[in-house]
């Protein structure tokens, strides 16, 4: 809303109330004649730089001064600060703790940091879908189950896979399990490293190399070696 030179000027007076003048004992009213001309003259100024000056930028959104907790990285599930002390929500001699932010508390807060999105490249191809994930964990785990789990991550990642998606193939294999299906992947297989098939003619493959994709696929391979005991 555009503000105009009147309002800006009442509101530099309201902040700034003018210096008093002489007043007259007996009707309390000023006098004209005591006021100092030079009083006149920096009023008339302050009306004339009011009527001049330009309107305000609007806001920026990607500015750290209308930024709020719910963009920060630092924001905890339930709504607490991960970096209370830092933040200034808790003195530094109290430690650490549970520190919820008022209203408006991100706008100005130097511990701000943006939240960063991971790329949709970098999302999890193959992390089971909910109801999947929940039939993998229908029953509780077993020692053997879980030694096995840990050991397929660990030949996953050997194989190259990220640390996260390690973790879903081996929870994918242990649904696979759990389910019956009798079918195999690469990734578990003792001739399969790093993309290569030792075994590639008798898999009927008509070379070594085995992409991620068919690595990954559920299969039925006359040459499939476990690589451990399940």
């Amino acid at each position: 809303m555009k503000v105009s030179w009147s309002q800006r000027a009442a509101a530099f007076f309201q902040k700034t109330p003018p210096t008093p003048t002489d007043e007259n004992a007996e009707s309390r009213l000023s006098s004209a004649s005591s006021v100092h001309p030079r009083g006149v003259f920096e009023k008339t100024g302050v009306l004339t730089q009011a009527a001049n000056d330009p309107q305000p930028a609007p806001p920026d959104p990607s500015s750290p001064a209308v930024a709020t907790c719910a963009a920060c990285r630092h924001l905890l599930p339930r709504g607490t600060c991960a970096r209370p002390i830092e933040a200034g929500l808790i003195p530094a001699t109290e430690g650490y703790g549970l520190a919820w932010p008022p209203v408006g508390h991100g706008a100005g807060c130097l511990a701000f940091e943006a939240q960063q999105v991971p790329p949709a490249a970098q999302e999890r191809a193959y992390k089971l879908l909910a109801a999947a994930a929940d039939a993998a964990h229908a029953q509780p785990w077993t020692e053997a189950q879980i030694r096995l789990y840990n050991a397929r991550t660990v030949r996953c990642r050997g194989q190259g896979f990220t640390a996260a998606d390690a973790d879903d193939l081996a929870e994918r294999l242990h649904l696979r399990d759990a389910t019956g299906d009798t079918r195999v992947a690469c990734t578990e297989c003792r001739r399969y490293e790093r993309g290569r098939c030792a075994q590639h003619r008798a898999a009927g493959l008509q070379a070594d190399a085995v992409g991620r994709d068919l690595a990954v696929l559920p299969q039925r391979c006359p040459a499939h070696e476990p690589a451990f005991n399940s």
